[in-house]
């Protein structure tokens, strides 16, 4: 059983190892039994006397080991599986103290690797397994690694969630930083993952964080959205009492997405305090660290006049195509804004100026005509948005002059009343109606 078990780890570490050139069978064979063989991941294509191992060797012998017997839960003398092993190939490997090597992009390596996986999870492979010195299980790991639809497949097949790494890092708080399309984020919540459990493990730095604190420190914004959507708070304050937008501001992986994130977090409830770590002050000198220069002009004066304005024009109910009835013989409130709101967003402007949206809050019959025509005198908001867009040099870590783009938008609203508009059918049944200006 050792030996079906020692074939099946070797298969699941034979694609990434560094070995790259033709050689004499035994010393290849030498290599690929070293220990070094763990740590030495290299992610280039094996070749051994000029057979390509990748496609034929290697996978030949996962299904040869398991067909033969071997323990598909057995775990080598570190406590990791093979499922384990073939994932963390693609992570970041410690070689020595204080040396850790990052595996380069290999897209063959990646499709062994999900190809071959998936087969050891769709045969019963323990998920739940996790290795003596990180405690990770290998959920978190295909969450690190990037490999999605892997972690989607364990958490559907019921791998635990709750599981933390030694560093009490859990599925959710992984998938925060690391699943940028949310796709995972959005299974774990559905599976019950609490994410407003605040960080209680080891690492000081994380002390109180939230799901919603990871995400936004590690600017991603799909995790945000789906996290705000879901109900998470976005007043939570961390072990620092920072909150989530002091978080979000100071990110650094992509000035963008912080400028998106803080947005967001703003028409969403997110305050800003007079004084302290969350005041626009402190913030801005966050931002400004980080080179988000879009967050440094949305915490200012203007950019939160930008912010109000946005705020009052969507205190205004929407009202949608879902809302209306426009099969009646006379148009009734809710129709008739509908009607104003869409006609004059499909024209795109209004009063000369470029419109984004419009909202009607009140409107009074003036006139009714033939067939069901009416005029009315509207008060309603149209709200403008223009992008601003502009670069700040600044200096790389090695001292050099670099251009960092950004952009941000400027929202105004303006009132509307006395505006007239006539409804009238298309048809004579009364089966569609439009909206006019007079």
């Amino acid at each position: 059983m050792k030996k079906l078990f020692a074939a099946l780890v070797l298969a699941s570490v034979l694609v990434g190892s560094g070995f790259s050139e033709t050689a004499k069978s035994d010393a290849v064979l030498s290599y690929l039994r070293s220990p070094a063989l763990f740590v030495s991941i290299n992610m280039v294509e094996i070749r051994f006397d000029g057979k390509d191992l990748l496609a034929d060797a290697a996978t030949k012998t996962i299904a040869d080991a398991l067909a033969n017997g071997a323990d598909i839960n057995a775990v080598d003398k570190d406590g990791k599986s093979a499922l384990w092993i073939l994932i963390n190939m693609a992570l970041p490997q410690s070689i020595l103290p204080g040396f850790v090597m990052t595996p380069s992009p290999d897209a063959r390596r990646d499709e062994f690797i999900a190809r071959n996986a998936t087969m050891l999870i769709d045969k019963g492979i323990k998920l739940d397994l996790v290795d003596k010195a990180t405690k990770s299980s290998a959920l978190i790991l295909a969450i690190k690694a990037g490999f999605n639809d892997l972690a989607l497949k364990m958490i559907d097949k019921g791998a635990d969630i709750s599981l933390a790494d030694k560093d009490g890092q859990n599925a959710l708080r992984m998938a925060c930083v690391y699943d940028t399309s949310g796709d995972v984020v959005s299974s774990l919540l559905n599976k019950g993952a609490k994410a407003a459990e605040a960080y209680a493990g080891p690492l000081f730095g994380y002390k109180g964080w939230t799901a919603l604190h990871y995400a936004a420190a590690a600017t991603n914004l799909a995790a945000v959205t789906i996290l705000v959507q879901s109900g998470a708070d976005v007043a939570a304050l961390d072990g620092s009492k920072m909150s989530v937008l002091a978080r979000a501001v100071s990110g650094t992986a992509n000035s963008g997405d912080a400028y998106e994130i803080a947005e967001y977090l703003l028409f969403n409830g997110a305050s800003i305090d007079a004084n302290g770590v969350n005041s626009a002050a402190s913030m801005q000198q966050s931002a400004l660290k980080a080179n988000n220069y879009a967050c440094l002009w949305l915490l200012s004066p203007k950019g939160m006049a930008s912010v109000n304005a946005f705020l009052k024009f969507r205190s205004v109910p929407t009202i949608t195509a879902d809302d209306v009835d426009n099969s009646i013989a006379k148009p009734d409130d809710k129709t008739m804004k509908y009607l104003v709101a869409r006609a004059i967003v499909k024209a795109g402007t209004f009063s000369g100026k470029e419109v984004k949206d419009f909202r009607v809050k009140d409107l009074a019959v003036v006139k009714e005509g033939k067939n069901g025509a009416v005029r009315v005198n509207l008060t309603a908001y149209a709200l403008y948005v223009k992008v601003v867009r502009g670069s700040e040099t600044t200096k790389d870590s090695s001292g050099k002059d670099i251009d960092i783009p950004y952009y941000y938008r400027v929202y105004s609203v303006s009132a509307v009343t006395g505006h007239n508009y006539e409804f009238r059918t298309l048809k004579d049944d009364f089966d569609e109606w439009y909206a006019t200006s007079m």
